[in-house]
């Protein structure tokens, strides 16, 4: 009989963030990034394959009230100088070796802060370093978020995500929602909970890329609740071993091929290596 207790949390290849490192981390980047000079209903734009610092950089971001910007990595930089300038971001989170493709197309009075990619990513779409030169001032994000002492004041009413389309037609065109009131919020709350079991003790597999509104919303509600709530009588059982290609989230599998074929365990997620 099985006896290992299973890890609850974010599982991203080799790496593990639990609930409490989750709810830490984002409070501390929020911290940071509130005294960098992010306000509610400012932009934070995220350009970064499936990878736990995109889901902590929005979820920090949706603690102050912000907007978490998805970027589609494959844009050209044309179409990411144009988000970055219709979100009117105030800084930009980015993959180290994506930046030298688009460092011309970013405004000068947009912060930039680089992610190293991390081994298993690096071996899973082939990346070999190092990486051209952005010719731009740049920082480093996880010194950022060692640093940042947090806390900042939380919202009532958390941010979310602007999803930009894919601009098939032209540009690519953002939606910026209002904020959704506390009643709504609640509402939305439980039509998750009914009809994607979203809740404690819950398991999911983010089978695509976290630039998709979809992907987004399920993989950052799921860090936000895991982060506010826990379950220690829910049931769980082990975990299999994911492959190279899975990236992060909230639950366990073990995946064949490109997107996978799963078989879930009650518990935690992930999310597949990107498109």
């Amino acid at each position: 009989m099985e006896t290992s207790q299973p890890f609850l949390g974010i599982i991203s290849g080799p790496r593990r963030r639990s609930h409490a490192e989750v709810a830490h981390r984002s409070q501390r980047i929020a911290g940071g990034l509130h005294r960098l000079g992010v306000r509610q209903g400012d932009s934070v734009c995220i350009l970064m394959r499936n990878d736990i610092a995109f889901i902590e950089a929005a979820h920090a971001a949706m603690r102050l009230g912000a907007y978490g910007v998805p970027i589609n990595w494959h844009f050209k930089a044309a179409e990411v100088r144009h988000i970055l300038g219709d979100s009117q971001a105030k800084m930009l989170v980015v993959h180290a070796d994506l930046l030298g493709q688009i460092s011309d197309a970013v405004p000068e009075d947009v912060r930039v802060f680089v992610v190293e990619p991390h081994a298993h990513t690096r071996r899973a779409y082939g990346l070999t370093g190092p990486w051209p030169s952005s010719g731009r001032s740049v920082e480093d994000w996880e010194s950022f978020r060692d640093e940042a002492s947090g806390p900042a004041a939380e919202q009532q009413v958390p941010g979310s995500a602007m999803v930009y389309t894919s601009g098939t037609t032209g540009l690519p065109k953002g939606i910026r929602r209002q904020p959704p009131t506390v009643e709504q919020l609640a509402l939305l709350a439980e039509r998750s909970r009914v009809a994607l079991g979203i809740g404690p003790g819950m398991r999911a597999l983010v089978s695509a890329p976290l630039y998709h509104s979809a992907p987004a919303a399920y993989a950052v509600q799921a860090a936000a609740r895991m982060s506010a709530m826990s379950d220690p009588h829910a049931a769980h059982d082990g975990h299999d071993q994911a492959d190279d290609r899975l990236g992060p989230i909230d639950f366990t599998m073990w995946s064949v091929g490109l997107l996978g074929v799963a078989r879930f365990k009650r518990g935690e997620a992930i999310t597949a290596r990107g498109m």
